[in-house]
């Protein structure tokens, strides 16, 4: 599951606008990780959203009039001076002109993308449904594309070689090792070069495929299950049956998938080794920061004045660390920060998730090396991606796994191995805990009659309305053992529809590579223009798109992404979602709790009770839900002791 958000660019061009009483911040600035210096002439007034901030979110249209107006361009001028500058007949008084035009269109192109960004960080589906309501995509004169259609969403994510990944590959490109590793520098969510990756994609899907659900179907539910227990033991002790999803479930159960499936171990407490010879040959050097020469500092002033310390991207003897299940939570978010919610480039994100990554690069390579050595001794390994790559650069991969045509020997090295693992990691682990609190929250929803359920009409084939205590039954019978199959692929259907009523992000982003490219009779593109791609809005293209129901064709869930970037976790992460759901739907009359406290719903979600993310609206923090002892609690969660 990828996610993109463009949020965190608000912050920094409002910072002009906040700082507005004090000269001396204002000469301070990030320049370094996105933020605009006051003398930057392309830099946005967006300080309507600043001001008027309930106005500016009663609708994205009449914001968008006004921030065009506050960043105003002479396109007519533009236009004309355009094409006598194709003509080379400009004077020098207006190649200067054509000159400032350029920057007003920049400005101009920024301010709509600040736009984006308030709207996806406060009102993400109202601005979709706003934007779908009126047309099949937002194509302003200048700046990005917002396309919400489901056709031409689709259009757009399988179009690759005109619309492509680059706005993630460029980052991602920095975690390669192609000196070391036989040349290789990209990763199959980072690039859109067929001869790049087709190898890489044949590969992979070898080694995580459509046949690993029942292999991991036990270990996720008992996982599940013994989490939920401990929740349910420490509640006791509180007196109150009450369950934080987030803690409890949410948080680490992709963390075991990410030890027993794709070969991260967890240590019980965190520890140390020390790097080889060849670890810090590898990770040894700085990493550049934004303008791709520069490294990365170990400092760093914000545009405040307050200085930080950075962590340093470069890898030494000592640094190597053997983590818990914290800590592996911990790499894989900073990293996934930084290849796909960094578009702005901020240092601050960009030194926590090199140093992330490359801390778990080295890690995977000792553990290559502890699983190669139980090799060559003929004992048994785990069945993991690691051990399954590690075999096949051995010579002895399973039938399973076998090749035909054989894999190039360069794409199984230690490093691309590990390389692989990171990505597939990163891509797949990051997003799951917010999808497991979406996936319960729109069950809670549903329990409380939110979804449309009246006025509904005559549904198709095996479509019918769901219904809470339906699913519940399900989770049930699948602990009871009978048709377990049966069950599961039903409560399947549950999670997928809960995910498209309430979906774990929203935009996945591309790049127009092609010039005077099309999208659903758009006017023609402008290479480089970056497209914003809503899967989410693409799922409500769909009859009764308000209802929760049951049996959709699957053609109208793309929570796993479209195409050929569909994501690498689109086989693991069903079983997390429905061995999850299990297990909290076992909790008897599972329900919100009394409001309390001074919490607020805007403009972020604050409400105990309901799901909270942090304040960039990207990471769950909390979402406690109320349960009853006894019953089902006591059933399967063991009783009270007497």
């Amino acid at each position: 599951m990828l996610r993109f958000d463009f949020r965190a660019w608000l912050e920094s061009w409002l910072l002009p606008a906040d700082n507005e009483d004090s000269e001396t911040e204002a000469k301070q600035p990030r320049s370094d990780s996105g933020t605009s210096p006051p003398d930057d002439p392309t830099a946005p007034d967006l300080s309507y959203l600043k001001l008027h901030f309930a106005e500016a979110l009663a609708s994205f249209y009449a914001t968008i009039a006004q921030i065009v107006a506050s960043n105003p361009v002479d396109v007519a001028r533009l236009g004309e001076i355009t094409i006598k500058a194709k003509a080379e007949a400009l004077s020098p008084a207006e190649m200067t002109e054509l000159q400032l035009l350029k920057i007003s269109a920049a400005r101009q192109g920024r301010a709509i993308a600040g736009v984006y960004g308030f709207f996806l960080k406060y009102k993400p589906y109202p601005m979709l449904a706003e934007i779908r309501g009126k047309e099949k995509l937002f194509q302003p004169q200048f700046g990005p594309i917002m396309v919400v259609d489901g056709g031409s969403v689709r259009d757009v994510l399988s179009r690759h070689d005109e619309f492509t990944v680059d706005p993630y590959g460029r980052e991602m490109v920095k975690s390669m090792t192609p000196a070391q590793n036989g040349g290789f520098d990209t990763f199959i969510l980072s690039t859109d070069d067929a001869d790049k990756f087709q190898e890489d994609k044949r590969l992979l899907t070898a080694v995580v495929n459509k046949d690993d659900p029942e292999k991991i179907n036990d270990l996720v539910h008992t996982n599940c299950m013994q989490r939920v227990k401990r929740a349910v033991e420490e509640s006791r002790l509180n007196g109150h049956g009450q369950i934080d999803i987030v803690t409890a479930v949410a948080r680490y159960v992709p963390v075991t998938v990410s030890h027993h499936y794709f070969g991260i171990p967890a240590a019980k407490e965190k520890s140390s080794f020390e790097l080889n010879k060849d670890m810090v040959r590898y990770y040894g050097e700085k990493v550049a920061g934004p303008n791709g020469k520069t490294p990365l500092p170990t400092e760093f002033q914000r545009s405040d004045g307050c200085i930080v310390d950075l962590p340093n991207t470069a890898l030494s003897i000592g640094d190597g660390v053997i983590p818990d299940e914290a800590q592996i939570y911990q790499w894989i978010k900073a990293s996934f920060q930084n290849f796909f919610n960094n578009v702005q480039k901020d240092i601050e994100v960009q030194a926590r998730g090199v140093r992330a990554y490359r801390e778990l690069l080295v890690y995977l390579l000792r553990e290559l090396g502890i699983q190669r050595a139980a090799l060559k001794a003929d004992e048994t390994v785990p069945d993991t991606m690691l051990t399954r790559l590690l075999k096949l650069q051995m010579g002895i991969a399973d039938p399973a796994f076998t090749l035909c045509p054989k894999i190039d020997p360069s794409r199984v090295s230690d490093l691309r191995i590990v390389e692989n693992i990171m990505g597939t990691v990163v891509g797949a682990i990051a997003g799951q805990e917010e999808a497991t609190c979406r996936m319960i929250d729109s069950m809670i929803r549903l329990k409380e009659g939110e979804y449309a359920h009246s006025g509904i009409g005559a549904l198709s084939g095996d479509e019918r309305l769901g219904c809470f205590d339906e699913a519940r039954q399900f989770a049930l019978n699948v602990l009871e053992n009978q048709d377990v199959t049966k069950n599961r692929k039903q409560l399947l259907q549950y999670a997928l529809e809960a995910l498209r009523l309430q979906p774990q992000s929203e935009i996945l982003l591309r790049e127009c590579r092609k010039e005077g490219a099309t999208i659903s009779g758009s006017r023609p593109i402008r290479a480089d223009t970056l497209i914003f791609t809503a899967h989410s809005s693409a799922m409500q293209d769909t009859n009764y798109a308000d209802a929760f129901v049951i049996g959709r064709d699957e053609k109208h869930y793309l929570q796993f992404g479209y195409g050929r970037h569909k994501c690498l976790g689109q086989y693991v992460s069903p079983v997390i979602l429905v061995e999850t759901l299990i297990s909290i739907l076992a909790l008897d009359n599972l329900r919100r709790p009394e409001p309390c406290g001074d919490g607020s719903q805007f403009p972020l979600e604050r409400r105990f009770g309901r799901l909270q993310l942090d304040d960039n609206n990207l990471y769950a923090k909390t979402f406690t839900l109320e349960f009853d002892f006894g019953g089902t609690t006591d059933q399967y969660f063991g009783q009270a002791p007497v």
